[in-house]
């Protein structure tokens, strides 16, 4: 970290002047944001560290959870964390949507069905198990 020569501190600040880098998550033990309910029995999943940023919702059924959308390739733990968060378990994951196949609401659907192998997965293209 560089400052620029007579930069000052903001009052109060225990950080000088200059460039910082924080991060939002950790995969690995990092903080993963508690999803946020927006209706009930549904909440969107902070799916790749940035609020709003990706479209992955959880649905409570009667039968289980449904997925909407798998984000990005590294979502899945994000979205394992998001459902035992709300209470639910792999093997309660009964369905996933796929609105699209942009690799934003995909991408994280190879890990999403390697925790949860019995999730009905249903897109645009048709059913499959």
């Amino acid at each position: 970290m560089y400052a620029r020569k007579g930069a000052r501190t903001v009052p109060g600040s225990p950080r000088s002047p200059g460039w910082y880098t924080y991060g939002l998550s950790d995969e690995k033990g990092g903080h993963v944001a508690r999803p946020e309910r927006i209706g009930p029995g549904a909440y969107r999943v902070d799916a790749i560290g940035l609020s709003n940023a990706v479209s992955v919702l959880l649905i409570e059924g009667d039968d289980g959870w449904t997925l909407v959308d798998a984000g990005v390739g590294s979502s899945a733990g994000r979205i394992r964390e998001a459902l035992a968060s709300l209470g639910g378990a792999p093997g309660d994951l009964r369905r996933i949507y796929l609105t699209h196949h942009h690799p934003d609401h995909i991408g994280g659907l190879r890990g999403v069905r390697g925790w949860a192998p019995g999730a009905e997965v249903i897109s645009s293209g048709g059913r499959r198990r």
